[in-house]
């Protein structure tokens, strides 16, 4: 009788299955629309396409389907189309949509959809098609969502989407993103952004210009923001400039700090800025050349400046003795003494000014006219 017994048991385990998933994809579809009675299988391939008791394909354009989108969308898993464009749907998309992993295209523009972008949208890997154009949807777009590998067009366009723009939209090659939010700086790759509401974003006055990146050789004070002022960031530029012109190869560009391959002003040594004011700035030997720009005495806040051991020529312009922060006594000895300013061991060519003719150092005149060389 035991071994009956065991035998039955031992049969009883082997045809014990795990149990099966049922799947109501019609159920989904009718509290979507708010039809009881609607079938996908009586619906045109085009609008719903069945196959193997599921929904793969769901496009419900132009159908005017209002209420919320229910959160058993995310029952759908089968799903590869989902087309909901130009209804009358409000409401937040449900975080349940993340779980339609199957999803190639993914259209719910022209709608009156609102709130922040479910982070489960990241989910989607297969995306290549997402269109929420034309909705009330704001927040940030996540970063989940813009490095979506598989995207290949992208329209957030018309929504009142803010912050800042994702880097990972760099590479979706049809992106709109025009008519919302966004404030400046923008990712390089964005040559256009398209109108964008910016009364709430950090506006710069006249004279002051907004800088996007900030490397950690430039030290801002705590009272600055965004916006430096305009010349002096053109007096850098123009630095930079001299220095392409003349010596490219020699222009150090460990200072590139972002990599872009272009040194921006602020990139330029390193700096000290308060109120949005350079007080200091010291790019020795960081490979400048060519000459001095006369606009020089714009930077007129500038309490110490290094220029030693560069390729630095030409003459050194007559109004650098304007600097009242720098000067009389203060071009007698070098930086590393703790005094402000150094112009050693550059290819300044004489005559130099009388205020700092006492105190410019060594200099490489070689290439200076005979005439002027002492």
């Amino acid at each position: 009788m035991k071994k009956i017994s065991l035998i039955f048991i031992l049969l009883l385990a082997a045809c014990t299955t795990e149990p099966v998933e049922i799947h109501d994809d019609n159920a989904v579809l009718q509290k979507l629309v708010n039809d009881p009675t609607i079938e996908c299988t009586e619906l045109p391939d085009s609008i719903c396409v069945w196959e193997d008791d599921r929904i793969i394909l769901l496009n419900l354009f132009n159908q005017e389907i209002s209420g919320q989108i229910p959160d058993e969308i995310g029952n759908l898993t089968e799903l590869k189309q989902l087309g909901l464009k130009s209804n009358n749907l409000s409401g937040e998309i449900p975080e349940s949509i993340g779980k339609l992993t199957n999803l190639t295209q993914l259209s719910l523009s022209n709608n009156l959809l609102s709130g922040n972008l479910p982070e489960s949208l990241g989910n989607l890997s297969n995306l290549t098609l997402l269109d929420l154009s034309n909705n009330n949807l704001l927040g940030s777009i996540p970063n989940s969502v813009a490095e979506l590998s598989a995207l290949y067009t992208f329209s957030a366009d018309s929504n009142s989407f803010s912050g800042s723009i994702p880097d990972g939209l760099c590479n979706i090659e049809n992106l709109d993103i025009s008519d919302n939010q966004f404030c400046p700086c923008y990712p390089s790759c964005i040559e256009d952004a398209g109108v964008q509401d910016i009364s709430e974003c950090i506006i710069c006055e006249n004279g002051f210009e907004q800088v996007c990146t900030v490397p950690s050789s430039a030290i801002i004070d705590s009272d600055s923001t965004e916006c430096f002022n305009s010349a002096h960031l053109e007096v850098l530029r123009a630095i930079i400039d001299s220095s392409l012109a003349t010596l490219p190869d020699s222009l150090d560009y460990l200072m590139d700090a972002d990599s872009s391959g272009t040194i921006e002003p602020m990139e330029l040594g390193s700096q000290f800025w308060k109120n949005s004011l350079l007080t200091y700035l010291d790019v020795n030997n960081r490979g400048l050349s060519g000459r001095l720009p006369n606009s020089i005495l714009d930077l007129n806040s500038l309490f110490v400046l290094n220029l030693a051991h560069n390729y630095l020529d030409g003459e050194i312009p007559l109004n650098i003795c304007y600097f009242v922060n720098l000067l009389p006594l203060n071009w007698d000895a070098s930086i590393s003494s703790g005094l402000n300013s150094n112009l050693f061991n550059n290819r300044f060519c004489p005559p130099y000014p009388e205020c700092i003719a006492p105190y410019v150092g060594e200099q490489n005149t070689s290439n200076c006219p005979e005439s002027e060389s002492p």
